[in-house]
């Protein structure tokens, strides 16, 4: 029943965070200990999550819901003008559901995202030059990464899972162009694979297919432009809790994508 309702949220969430993320909606919050607590079993360095501070950056902060707090935090490079990091609550309880981070050519770096909205990380998706390398999963909400995939092209090309929650991989999956060709299990959990099952695909027609793209890829054409009149938020100075905090318009606002 738990994993049932967990399922509901976690697809409704998906659902705001590819329509916030269209219409331009971006950060907030106004210090890190706002952001979700990262999984166990990444593989990923946090240090991108530096772009997102204030030092040397221009911050634009926006109250969506007239609640006194921010629900969108925009960093700005004060240098060059581009946009280092979005941070957003998305159900306005006061903590970041999804972190955006740009390198300096206003491309997706990096990506963290809450579905369950408990305060913890459970998908996080590494970029370069704008495209997935790299996506890490919790699927059962245990804030620990129980699945890798490796992507290429938009493709998966490998994949690993943790199915006994242990910490470490015991099935390792073969993808060519994208299509699932073979996979190795750890069936006595020694670290090696002693099982091998080759074309599962054609064994398994129901089985889901991997993705390799991510919120910051347009999931739900036409969003924006039927999102209502919108504004673009002032900068709101530099350094400090990050700025003023203005109220969003009734319409709705645009922050638009990197640049």
């Amino acid at each position: 029943m738990r994993s049932g309702h967990r399922a509901r949220v976690a697809a409704g969430a998906i659902a705001l965070v590819a329509v916030a993320l269209l219409v331009g909606i971006a950060c907030g919050s106004s210090s890190s200990s706002r952001r979700g607590e990262g999984p166990r079993g990444s593989r990923g360095s946090t240090d991108a999550h530096e772009r997102c501070d204030n030092d040397d950056a221009r911050v634009a902060q926006v109250d969506v819901n007239g609640d006194g707090r921010p629900d969108i935090r925009r960093v700005m490079d004060e240098d060059s003008g581009r946009e280092r990091c979005r941070e957003v609550d998305l159900n306005f309880d006061g903590r970041i559901d999804v972190v955006r981070v740009f390198d300096d050519q206003g491309r997706v770096l990096r990506e963290d995202l809450d579905f369950d909205f408990d305060g913890r990380i459970d998908e996080i998706a590494f970029y370069r030059a704008g495209n997935i390398v790299r996506k890490e999963l919790d699927t059962n909400f245990d804030n620990a990464i129980d699945m890798w995939i490796y992507c290429a092209n938009g493709v998966p090309t490998r994949a690993e899972r943790d199915r006994t929650s242990d910490g470490r991989p015991d099935t390792w999956e073969t993808y060519q162009s994208g299509r699932l060709v073979r996979i190795r299990y750890d069936t006595d959990l020694d670290g090696r694979a002693d099982r091998t099952e080759n074309d599962p695909e054609a064994e398994d027609e129901h089985r889901v297919i991997l993705s390799c793209t991510g919120p910051a890829t347009p999931l739900v054409p036409g969003v924006a432009a039927d999102a209502g009149p919108r504004r673009e938020a002032p900068d709101a100075g530099t350094g400090g809790a990050g700025g003023e905090i203005i109220e969003a318009p009734d319409g709705g606002i645009d922050f638009g994508e990197g640049e």
